[in-house]
């Protein structure tokens, strides 16, 4: 009854391993989703600041036209990019419906919650033995431990006790007791599913070792990967951004004084916002990253 009872529990263990599985799969493509969003809006917001900065030197071009001091082409110029990073701006509001409604699927939700967004934040530590597949994985061991046990328990003697009445009528006093000893006697084939238990097990214990080895592998390339993306981040927030928005004050500056034509404005423009961009993008690599990590070591 007990080791019956102890394989049930293990079935039970089993079951609540793999919802365990589908909850940290759930919670990881929400999370993606989510930073993806957030790239998004970020974007967003900052190709609007741009439009907004542009928009007033279109204005100061739109009165020297008027004044008669240029030919209108430089106020037309930057009437174009303002409807280049609009066009951008609705690439990106096609792409946030979409995920938006994969995000209403995964929730199973008419409407979006109200979402505060923040940056992934760093881990103390990656210890993989929290990941849900691993403890399905021991949950199996265990379970195919039980089942041996089991197995092994069949090819010992068993005493069976029994109390039967001899009364036709059933009195009380025509009880008496059976004791019976039952003995294997084809032990063989016994034996035989003893061992196929033993390797199912030695296979369940290799395919978790297999597992680890692989959430190892995976969570050490991504931590690398992090590293690389932190270097990069950091070297566009303290080195490259700065020292672009620098020369984008001198050339403006210069432009504005007609001491410059537009091209030579717009090319320092486009290099000062692809920075811009690709620092963007660096952070949302750099969250999905965590994400993914948080994901193998079962701490979503």
């Amino acid at each position: 009854y007990k080791l019956r009872k102890t394989y049930n529990e293990s079935l039970v263990k089993l079951g609540e391993s793999q919802y365990d599985i589908l909850k940290n799969e759930y919670r990881f493509s929400v999370a993606n989703i989510y930073y993806e969003l957030l790239f998004l809006q970020q974007t967003t917001e900052a190709l609007l600041i741009e439009n907004n900065k542009i928009k007033e030197i279109e204005k100061l071009y739109k009165r020297r036209q008027e004044e008669g001091e240029t030919d209108g082409s430089d106020a037309a110029n930057m009437h174009l990019r303002i409807l280049e990073n609009e066009m951008k701006i609705s690439r990106i509001t096609f792409q946030k419906n979409d995920l938006e409604g994969r995000l209403k699927l995964l929730l199973n939700s008419h409407i979006v919650p109200e979402l505060s967004f923040l940056p992934a934040q760093p881990l103390l530590k990656n210890d993989v033995s929290k990941n849900a597949r691993l403890t399905y994985q021991n949950y199996l061991i265990e379970s195919s431990q039980i089942a041996t046990g089991n197995e092994q328990n069949r090819l010992l003697p068993s005493i069976n006790l029994g109390v039967m009445n001899q009364s036709m009528l059933g009195s009380w006093r025509q009880f008496i007791g059976v004791v019976g000893v039952e003995i294997p006697l084809f032990s063989k084939a016994q034996k035989a599913k003893v061992e196929a238990s033993k390797i199912s097990t030695r296979i369940q214990e290799s395919e978790y070792e297999k597992v680890k080895f692989q959430l190892e592998i995976e969570v050490a390339s991504l931590q690398k990967n992090l590293q690389s993306t932190d270097a990069s981040i950091t070297l566009i927030k303290d080195s490259l951004l700065p020292e672009s928005e620098r020369i984008m004050q001198t050339v403006m500056k210069k432009y504005l004084a007609g001491q410059i034509e537009y091209i030579d404005w717009y090319l320092v423009y486009n290099q000062n916002l692809n920075y811009k961009m690709e620092l963007l993008s660096l952070e949302k690599t750099r969250n999905i990253a965590l994400s993914n990590i948080k994901y193998l070591i079962g701490n979503e």
